[in-house]
């Protein structure tokens, strides 16, 4: 582990004791610390009189409130419709970014975030820069699935040594971010498919694949016994040797989600051990702020980037804007080092650059109002907290009217087309940040380190506790006279319809691009449910579909999820469903279920409201083109 820096280190007294007989080891380390600790000249991490965390440059301590991409111009893809392009409206981009400095300090911002243009981190009091290391190494392109390939450090080197090493003696330059949103559970930086985990990947690749050798031999040291391997993964293998020839394995049980959390530490062990060592070979001056996960990332994950990196980063999206303390919390006892949000913001229906919000973070609001209350609400109490450094806001200008590169077409800017602030958004960031305490002031208990099976606790999908009682009669819902309601999102192509074809409802699709659709049976209100144990499923489907039952209680499309006398607006996801058992019939336990963590209330009690439900369906992820389902029986029953 690379040496942290001297006044990180100094701060992090609330660490528990090393064992006995290891004094000789303290005091090297200690040694090494003085010899790592940066110069005075450039931005380390301190602690203010009050005992809350801050940067600090010579005398000057600061917290980091930033602006994340604040560029000149963003092109339209295609072409066509409205467009930022600031350079030109203010006469070039030296003229530009003189303006974008002034606002910013007139709007109370520090800090020129990632992606920002050169001419801005010219200008800025302080900057972080963003290096991408995501290159192709042994003929793999996916992101941290070749971090076990002969000459992956290679080249993350030659990486660093192009793109970090010019700026090793900027004085005014806070940090450097590893990537960003990299996709720890698989696919993606968030949870989506629990069959497209880390681990599912890597024992994918061919046999001769380094990277699928390393799972292998995790997989043989996390069990021992190939036999319980065998208990919770459903493969051709009969030992592990008949593993390391090749072969898929997947998961039938929960517990092995605790090996797939495991393994993606493992990999983030060694992506960070090998990127931190790469940016202190070439600018050993400035802090590494961490990755910028995206929303969340497991336990062991947070672990292994806070034991090489200064500073632990996040986007964090919080669509109602409300501020929760003992998520933060519990993420901090986690990470034991201090915390840098790098990504929050909304999005407006109301704009004047056309935006459609049609892509991007689902944080819509109606109005810019809204996106000013939400900025207040969010912003000051999460500054009040000791152990988080900063805050930077997606993004400077709106996104292109018909969509930037990929297709995203968002109201994020606190500027829109024209280069005009949007002013109840700016007059509340102003004010929130002259409300702020100073970085001295700011006081209270850093939270102590957690339980070490906290790690494993963290990303754990909540699991549904049951509403207690006796069912009188089971509820069918794929009745021939009860069509299911399809809920999807055009914009992304997605395309559903139901239709009635002998004693099935038959659903046929293209799942699109975008956030998939739902296959929605409405709930009589006052229905009894109470009691309710298990959801049956029977017909067929395309072969490959992959689909979860989804539950929604009432109140869930409730920006507030203001509780009714019956539910508190939670929605639940069971499955994934393997559709090639759907002719066989199908079992869900409901005391399975999983708090959808992208929908309906996130605060609710954890109980499946069965009197309380709107609607209950299936679910289907984009990205699986086209295909259909039948759907014969669809039953809630004991």
């Amino acid at each position: 582990m690379p040496p942290p820096r001297e006044k990180v280190s100094a701060a992090r007294s609330n660490t528990p004791a090393r064992a006995p007989g290891r004094t000789a080891r303290l005091t090297a380390c200690l040694v090494m610390l003085v010899a790592a600790a940066p110069a005075a000249d450039y931005v380390a991490i301190a602690k203010g009189t009050g005992g809350a965390w801050c940067f600090q440059r010579g005398s000057e301590k600061f917290l980091s409130m930033g602006i994340c991409h604040i560029a000149e111009r963003e092109d339209a893809r295609g072409g066509t419709g409205r467009f930022y392009d600031g350079a030109t409206l203010r006469g070039g981009a030296p003229a530009w970014a003189s303006l974008v400095q002034e606002r910013m300090s007139a709007w109370g911002f520090n800090t020129a975030g990632a992606w920002c243009s050169e001419s801005v981190y010219e200008k800025a009091n302080w900057q972080t820069r963003y290096v991408w290391l995501g290159a192709e190494v042994g003929g793999i392109r996916a992101r941290l699935l070749n971090v076990f390939s002969e000459g992956y450090g290679e080249k993350v080197d030659e990486l660093c040594a192009k793109f970090v090493a010019p700026h090793r003696d900027e004085a005014r330059l806070v940090g450097w971010f590893l990537d960003n949103e990299l996709p720890w559970y698989g696919e993606f930086g968030w949870f989506t498919d629990p069959d497209r985990s880390l681990l599912d990947l890597a024992l994918a690749l061919p046999a001769s694949d380094p990277n699928r050798a390393e799972a292998v031999a995790f997989l043989k040291l996390h069990y021992i016994d190939f036999a319980r391997f065998a208990a919770q993964w459903d493969c051709a293998a009969r030992s592990w040797e008949d593993l390391a020839r090749g072969g898929t394995a997947r998961a039938t049980t929960r517990r092995a989600d605790a090996a797939k959390d495991l393994w993606a530490g493992r990999v983030a062990e060694r992506f960070f051990k090998v990127c931190t060592a790469a940016v202190r070979r070439h600018d050993p001056n400035h802090l590494i702020l961490g990755c910028r996960f995206a929303g969340n990332a497991p336990g062991p994950v947070i672990a292994a980037c806070a034991r090489y990196c200064d500073v632990v980063s996040i986007n964090r999206y919080q669509k109602d804007g409300h501020f929760d303390a003992p998520w933060w919390d519990a993420l901090y006892a986690i990470a034991q080092r201090p915390i840098l949000v790098t990504e929050f913001s909304w999005r407006a229906t109301e704009n004047r650059s056309g935006n459609r919000n049609t892509l991007g973070a689902d944080v819509t609001v109606p109005s810019q109002v809204d996106r000013a209350e939400r900025y207040r609400t969010y912003v000051r109490p999460m500054m009040c907290l000791p152990y988080i450094l900063g805050m930077h806001w997606f993004q400077w200008a709106d996104e292109p009217e018909n969509g930037r590169y990929d297709g995203e077409d968002s109201n994020y800017g606190l500027v829109d087309w024209r280069d005009e602030p949007y002013e109840e958004l700016v007059a509340a960031a102003r004010a929130t940040h002259a409300s702020m305490p100073a970085p001295d002031a700011r006081g209270g208990a850093l939270p102590p380190a957690g339980d070490p099976a906290d790690l494993l606790r963290w990303t754990a999908r909540p699991l549904a506790s049951l509403q207690e009682g006796s069912l009188a009669d089971p509820l069918e819902l794929a009745r021939a006279d009860a069509a299911p309601s399809i809920s999807l999102d055009e914009k992304a192509g997605t395309r559903a319809t139901a239709s009635r074809e002998g004693d099935a409802w038959r659903i046929g699709y293209d799942s699109g691009t975008g956030w998939g659709f739902n296959a929605e049976w409405p709930i009589p209100p006052g229905t009894a449910l109470a009691g309710a144990q298990t959801l049956r499923l029977r017909g067929g489907a395309t072969p490959g579909v992959k689909c979860h039952a989804i539950l929604f209680e009432q109140g869930d499309h409730d920006p507030q999820h203001a509780a009714t006398d019956k539910a508190d607006g939670e929605c639940w996801m069971l499955g994934p469903i393997d559709a090639a058992r759907l002719a066989g019939g199908i079992a869900l336990d409901l005391a399975e279920a999983e708090l959808n963590l992208y929908h309906g209330n996130q605060r609710g009690n954890r109980r499946i409201d069965l009197d309380g439900l709107r609607a209950a369906g299936l679910y289907f992820s984009s990205g699986q083109g086209t295909g259909s389902v039948q759907i014969s029986a669809f039953t809630l029953a004991e």
